[in-house]
């Protein structure tokens, strides 16, 4: 999983839920990535919460996984704080409220 940062400030800390298990980010500068790798452990979507440097909130949730199958996976940060997230070719924008639904 690659998270990038889209927007004009750091962030300074993110996590990202998948599967139950929680994948922490931190200190991504303007313009920058991390990648961390992933494991699907049963059916789940994605869940991102986290905070810019100046305390701005990022939230945000997107896609699908299931046990057998958990492609690559890319969580844009945007700079209002919401998420693109980016299975395989796909890309998918969902706001937190949406709960998955599709646009």
């Amino acid at each position: 999983m690659t998270v990038t940062n889209a927007g004009q400030k750091s962030i300074h800390t993110l996590v990202v839920t998948v599967c139950g298990e929680d994948y922490a980010f931190q200190d991504i500068p303007v313009g920058g990535q991390r990648h961390l790798e992933y494991e699907g452990k049963g059916d789940s979507g994605f869940e991102i919460q986290g905070q810019f440097a100046d305390g701005h909130v990022i939230k945000g949730n997107f896609g699908y996984v299931t046990t057998r199958s958990f492609p690559p996976v890319e969580v844009v940060i945007q700079e209002d704080g919401s998420v693109i997230g980016k299975q395989g070719s796909l890309p998918r924008s969902l706001t937190w409220g949406d709960c998955g639904a599709r646009r």
